[in-house]
């Protein structure tokens, strides 16, 4: 059903992998629109009671796909901040509880979306950071969601 995440029901709970191992996770496009999918499908379903989100691999994810972003023109830029911001309002409206578990790198939008999560777990060998920031990249989200710590 999906090529770049994995869906899971486990009594219960949604368990939704990242899994672009070879690319650390990063978030591309059809990443986020499968991910906005199966996040629909938990707001639908009263028998899900919590959402856990990881990362298959090394990472939970190194952020944005950059080989996608290098050929953005304005347009494409603008589309790219909404498609961000209509997943990370469909996270923060779940009637159920997000935990993100974190292993390995959790890097700009990756770190973002374990932001969003009501719960961050972490492993001994998670990483965070917002590097896009020592490149003058602005974090347009990340930084509002660090009041939920």
């Amino acid at each position: 059903m999906y090529s770049s995440i994995l869906f899971e029901r486990k009594a219960g709970i949604a368990v939704i992998t990242l899994n672009r191992p070879r690319v650390l996770n990063a978030l591309s496009r059809a990443l986020k629109g499968e991910l906005s999918d199966a996040l629909g499908r938990v707001a639908k379903d009263p028998d899900i009671r919590a959402v856990v989100l990881i990362g298959a691999g090394k990472a939970f994810s190194a952020g944005q796909d950059l080989n996608e972003a290098k050929d953005m023109n304005g347009a494409d830029a603008a589309e790219w901040v909404r498609e961000f911001e209509r997943l990370y309002d469909l996270i923060r409206s779940l009637h159920v509880p997000v935990i993100a578990a974190v292993s390995g790198w959790a890097m700009g939008a990756g770190c973002q979306l374990a932001l969003l999560a009501d719960i961050r777990i972490s492993s001994t060998t998670a990483k965070y950071g917002m590097p896009e920031i020592q490149d003058g990249i602005p974090a347009i989200f990340g930084l509002g969601l660090l009041w939920h710590l």
